[in-house]
């Protein structure tokens, strides 16, 4: 932090500056002067996409209103200034519908855990083209696993944006499909010019691109119902009953309850940025709803005593005794990590910006979660997910609803070892874990929207 801090004091155009120094500061917890850190280099630097795609991930999670976050995505489209150039969309008749999938996520990531279906489960007729935007390590297997299922696999790390353009174009693509957003790896500035007639964004990202050369952003009715429409540049692309399709990590993992001695605990595994002040103040009514109730948090950096105590202030400022949360951070692999399920009785869910592998994983590990409906997707995935495996009765509608919810599930030893025992059954035989049926919808979307686009070309046809 300091050198970037250095570095700025000695030339402040830097245009990779910035970005680093709001990552340090993320990484610090300190998220509100990351994003004036993002907001003063963009005034002197407006085109910085990479510090304007920064700016637009952490808005998120500091629980700015849905017409700001709008606006601000806009003026990312906006700043881009390319103009579309989409080749012409060609039917799909006598030969296979080329479906490119453009993410450095394809490993042991949250993104690789929903996006598996996409290419296990592609129905006969469909190419899958992975575009590689990052190197992954070599022993991941997740890693190793997409390589080998894809049809192409194409490392696309060193093209600049008018290469994977021109990369796109060259392997005819007709629905490009991309999965990061604004997060980590974005190369969204690359698809401005449009290199494929169809580009859905899916999974990676809670909110719209912003972008107008994105034809569509996948959603359900539960996270973005009918009027939520404006709220997107890109058109719902709606898969019920649920946007997403969960394949839990091949790891042998038993669910098992805490200790019979062990003081009521609530917990969650999301990202220590994710806990702002309103989710501080919702969870404080389910600590308050249980006398004597602890609070598990598990997240990178909270080892480390700068994020450490940031969190303890943020949550000590909202009224929570910091004597009552347990802090950990990192593990060293992902059995290590699961284990750590048989700690928490109850995972909460943080809000405005649920969580969603973190969700799916308390799920899998027989650990219900209770969650807010809020009024964003990035608020309603948890409602959404839940909804999927049949357990709407514990989605609140406000902060009391939550609050009472928590205070039932604690006094119901019963239920919850009932859940412990077979929520893992209930989730793998849910929507949420039916890959084969999730595809299905999926793919049938995509040809729907090339189709559309065929029959549009066809009607502009000299």
């Amino acid at each position: 932090m300091r050198a970037a801090e250095s570095g700025l004091a000695i030339k402040p155009d830097w245009p990779e500056l910035a970005p680093n120094h709001a990552l340090a500061l993320q990484g610090a917890d300190r998220l509100e002067e990351a994003v004036d850190v993002l907001a003063r280099a963009l005034a002197r630097q407006p085109g910085n996409a990479t510090a304007r795609s920064n700016l637009l991930l952490l808005l998120n999670y500091v629980d700015r209103p849905v017409d700001e976050l709008l606006h601000a995505h806009l003026v990312f489209g906006s700043s881009i200034g390319v103009q579309p150039q989409p080749p012409r969309a060609v039917p799909a008749i006598g030969r296979p519908l080329r479906v490119g999938i453009l993410s450095g996520d394809l490993r042991t990531h949250s993104v690789g855990f929903f996006a598996r279906a996409i290419i296990e489960h592609a129905p006969a007729g469909v190419e899958c083209i992975a575009f590689a935007t990052a190197r992954g390590d070599p022993d991941d297997s997740a890693a190793a696993w997409f390589r080998d299922h894809v049809d192409a696999w194409v490392d696309v790390v060193a093209h600049d944006d008018a290469a994977l353009d021109a990369e796109i174009r060259d392997h005819r693509i007709d629905v490009l499909v991309e999965l990061s957003g604004h997060t980590a790896g974005t190369r969204l500035a690359a698809l401005a010019r449009k290199p494929a007639p169809v580009i859905v964004t899916a999974i990676g990202y809670p909110n719209t691109t912003g972008l107008g050369a994105i034809d569509a952003r996948l959603v359900d009715a539960v996270t973005d119902p009918p009027g939520s429409e404006r709220l997107l540049v890109e058109s719902p692309l709606r898969i019920d009953p649920c946007f997403l399709c969960y394949a839990p990590p091949a790891v042998d993992a038993v669910p098992c309850m805490p200790a019979p001695d062990a003081p009521f605990t609530f917990g969650s595994f999301n990202i220590a940025s994710k806990l702002r002040e309103r989710a501080v103040r919702l969870w404080r009514g389910a600590l308050d709803a249980v006398p004597g109730s602890r609070l598990l948090l598990k997240s990178r950096g909270l080892d480390g005593a700068a994020a450490a105590d940031a969190v303890r202030g943020r949550f000590a400022a909202g009224g929570v005794d910091p004597s009552r949360l347990d802090l950990l951070g990192a593990t060293t692999g992902m059995t290590d990590h699961l284990a750590l399920y048989r700690r928490m009785h109850v995972a909460l869910d943080p809000t405005p910006y649920n969580g969603t592998t973190t969700t799916c994983e308390a799920l899998w590990m027989g650990v219900p979660v209770i969650t807010l409906a809020g009024d964003r997707h990035a608020a309603r995935v948890g409602a959404s997910l839940l909804h999927a495996v049949g357990l709407d009765d514990l989605v609140a509608k406000d902060e009391a609803e939550f609050a009472s919810i928590a205070a039932g599930l604690a006094a119901d030893d019963a239920r919850r070892m009932d859940w412990r025992r077979g929520l893992r059954s209930q989730l793998m035989q849910s929507p949420l874990a039916d890959a084969p049926g999730w595809a299905s919808r999926f793919h049938a979307a995509l040809a729907g929207l090339h189709q559309a686009a065929c029959a549009r070309d066809a009607s502009v046809s000299p």
